[in-house]
C-alpha cells in the first residue's frame, strides 16, 4: 500500500503486524503534491500537516500473510 505521510504511515507497519502481517515499509520517495493537496496549502498549514514546502513523502508499504 502507498501512504502519504500524512497519513501516519510510521503506524501502519505496527497495526498490519498486530493484525497477524508482515509489514514493512519497502520504498519513500519525496514528491510535489498532487492534485488535491496542491489546491489545500493553507488548510493544510493550518494544520501543522506540511511546512512551506510544496513535497509529501509517500511511503510504500508491503504486507503479508506471516
Amino acid at each position: 500500500m502507498v501512504h502519504s505521510q500524512l497519513s501516519g504511515p510510521e503506524e501502519t507497519p505496527a497495526r498490519l503486524r498486530t493484525a497477524g502481517l508482515r509489514a514493512e515499509v519497502i520504498n519513500r520517495a519525496r514528491l510535489p503534491f498532487g492534485r488535491v493537496l496542491r489546491h489545500r496549502p493553507a488548510w493544510l498549514r493550518e494544520r501543522k500537516l506540511v511546512t512551506d514546502r510544496m513535497t509529501e513523502e509517500l511511503v510504500v508499504i508491503h504486507a503479508e500473510h506471516a
